[in-house]
Order: C-alpha cells, then structure tokens, then sequence
C-alpha cells in the first residue's frame, strides 16, 4: 500500500513537499496544483495526509484550540497567507478526494520525535504526514477533535 503526505505552500509558486512512502521513500518538492494531482493519480496513494487546515472556522478551529492547550501553536486562520493555505488545501481536497481519502495533519506536534534529514524541510515535513497517513490506516494515529491527526 502507498501513502502520503503533503506539505503544502500557500502559493502555487512556492515549493511544496509530497512524499510517497511504501517500501520505499520517494520525496519531491512540486509546485502547481495539477502536479500534485497528476502524481496522486500515478501513485494512487490510499490515505494523503495534509499539513494545512481542511476546513475554516475563526480564528482557531475546536481542534487547533485542543492543539493550543496541549502546549503547540498552530496558526490563526486569520492570517491572511494561512487562510490563502486552507483555502487552496480545501480546492486540491476536492480534486483529490476521487483518488484518496484525504486527512489533516499538524506535523509540528510530533517533528520533534524524529530524527529524519531530508534535502529540505518541506520534503522532510512530507515524509512525516505520509507517516501519518500510514498511522491514520492501520489506526494508530491519535485524532485531535476528530479533525487533525497526529502520531
């Protein structure tokens, strides 16, 4: 089975990671929506986890609000270039929810308990949500308010 992960960029013209993990690790950093698209379609990925908001509600959701009191910081809504995020996470969730069940994911709650190096941090960010992806299949991962999943 393949999994993976998305680190998204709020713009479409800044780099964005996606990793695909099976037996082996394959991470690129991409840019455009429909190249996101087109390798989900090639990979054909069971579970995609994301690193950006999958739905708005202002200025924290009930799950980033759990996510404050467990001691992380996740990003207002209300800041204009984490809106831009959720508002293109929500279009490509859309696209992509033919191919693979999609979820959302806050790698900054658990990044500290792994010790992977990659060319750069949003392959390595990537590699962490496809991890997820693969927690959140076999049931392993832990839900934030049933919206966020974390390992």
């Amino acid at each position: 089975m393949i999994y993976c992960g998305i680190d998204l960029a709020a713009k479409e013209k800044n780099p964005t990671g996606i990793c695909f993990l099976n037996r082996e690790v394959e991470a690129f950093i991409v840019y455009g929506d429909e190249e996101i698209v087109r390798l989900i379609k090639e990979k054909k990925p069971i579970v995609t986890a994301m690193d950006a908001p999958l739905r708005i509600e202002l200025p924290f959701r009930t799950c980033e609000r759990e996510l404050i009191k467990l001691g992380y910081r996740p990003m207002p809504l209300t800041i204009p270039s984490i809106r831009k995020l959720a508002l293109r996470a929500i279009r490509l969730k859309r696209k992509l929810a033919r191919i693979t069940k999609v979820i959302e994911t806050f790698p900054g709650a658990f990044r500290h308990k792994f010790k992977v190096r990659f060319r750069n941090k949003h392959m390595q960010d990537a590699y962490l949500c496809a991890l997820v992806a693969k927690y959140y299949h076999k049931k392993k991962a832990k839900s934030i308010k049933g919206e966020i999943f974390i390992i």
